[in-house]
């Protein structure tokens, strides 16, 4: 009895302590005491994300209202957000409950809009076509955050020396789910971990096996077993998942919340995969996805090449990267696949190593000599050269 009393005595302890923690850390941000709103990512994951702490902290001011509700046994804290704020926030809310039946004119207009935009996206790839799709896309990542006036997030808790910090545990939060019981497919390059019966698509399982085999023989490299993790069941609008199939940074795990898996997506998620592994470096989405569109041939990215119909330069900024459409990687993978051809595919590891610090131009300048756009012209006269 005496030992119960102790055990409860702490674990109120610690979560007056998490209270206060919490307590403190929003209250700096609602202050924009930012020096003093001190939150730090699991060790593998920090690195990654150092660069969106602007955009963490500005997500923390689009609610009125947190509320801290637990902690679970694993140490990931439960947070509640309520009554969203701001112009943008109240528009995606407005959206929201037009398409969930609840009209309103303000919901009416933004959903006329929001249809045009898609039309007038696929009309073209030019600057306003592109711009329109951007501006879709963000506004779609606006509706899935507040898809509704309470939202709940998943927090870590993070110990370094004797401090413990606040921190948003990406790989962790999203990756596992507690609830999630796996069929274990397991091959010589990779382990694959199904919510569902996968042995009807076992023969798919192989290829990639022998895909990956092949892979690695090119890069010369040795990496441990990739996890990937089919989370079939969480494929609702429920979860709010922002991403289909993705990678997760740090843990190197590879998660799908897609009921429809293809060779071809797997590919493309397992150099994401074995890049980071070898690399563990996280540069602009111009090498990320290049390197994982370059092995594959795509007559579209060569035609867009050619005919220099897309706007080139939004490649150059990750904000601008996607456009709505599956162009800018498939772009990107014809002239990363260039650079691995006509140079090799070590000296591409070697600049995706330290591009995470510099501009991409500055990147290929101190690695191949020449600038984004001298890039371009030079796979412009190879494309032809091989059509003539």
């Amino acid at each position: 009895m005496f030992r119960d009393k102790e055990k409860r005595g702490e674990l109120e302890s610690c979560m007056d302590h998490i209270q206060k923690l919490w307590t403190d850390f929003y209250h700096n941000i609602y202050k924009k005491n930012y020096k003093y709103a001190v939150e730090l990512w699991e060790p593998k994951t920090r690195r990654v994300f150092l660069k969106n702490i602007r955009n963490f902290r500005r997500k923390q001011n689009m609610w009125k209202k947190v509320e801290y509700i637990g902690t679970t046994t694993q140490e990931y804290i439960i947070i509640r957000y309520t009554s969203p704020k701001g112009i943008i926030a109240k528009m995606a809310l407005a959206f929201n409950r037009h398409h969930s039946g609840e009209k309103s004119l303000c919901g009416k207009i933004l959903n006329y809009f929001h249809e045009c935009g898609k039309k007038i996206r696929g009309k073209g790839y030019g600057y306003f076509f592109s711009i329109c799709g951007i501006l879709i896309k963000r506004f779609d990542m606006e509706i899935k955050e507040f898809r509704d006036t309470e939202v709940i997030k998943r927090y870590s808790i993070i110990q370094e020396g004797e401090k413990k910090y606040l921190g948003w545990s990406y790989s962790k939060s999203i990756i596992l789910s507690e609830a999630e019981v796996y069929e274990i497919y397991e091959f010589d390059t990779f382990i694959f971990h199904s919510a569902v019966n996968y042995s009807a698509h076992i023969s798919m399982l192989k290829k990639l096996d022998l895909y990956v085999k092949s892979l690695l023989d090119n890069i010369k490299s040795s990496t441990p077993k990739i996890n990937i993790y089919f989370h079939a069941k969480m494929n609702t609008m429920d979860t709010g998942i922002p991403k289909a199939f993705f990678v997760a940074p740090g843990s190197n795990d590879i998660c799908i919340y897609n009921n429809r898996v293809s060779l071809n997506i797997l590919k493309h998620e397992l150099h994401h995969s074995f890049i980071y592994s070898t690399t563990l470096s996280w540069p602009p989405l111009f090498f990320r996805e290049g390197y994982a569109e370059s092995y594959e041939t795509n007559k579209k990215g060569e035609d867009f090449i050619l005919n220099n119909k897309f706007p080139f330069m939004f490649l150059l900024k990750d904000q601008l990267f996607f456009d709505y459409t599956e162009y800018p990687p498939i772009v990107a993978g014809v002239l990363v696949r260039y650079l691995i051809k006509e140079f090799g595919v070590e000296r591409f590891y070697s600049v995706y190593r330290y591009a995470n610090d510099m501009s991409i131009n500055e990147s290929l300048k101190l690695e191949y000599g020449f600038s984004f756009f001298e890039l371009i012209k030079r796979v412009k006269i190879d494309l032809r050269n091989i059509e003539n």
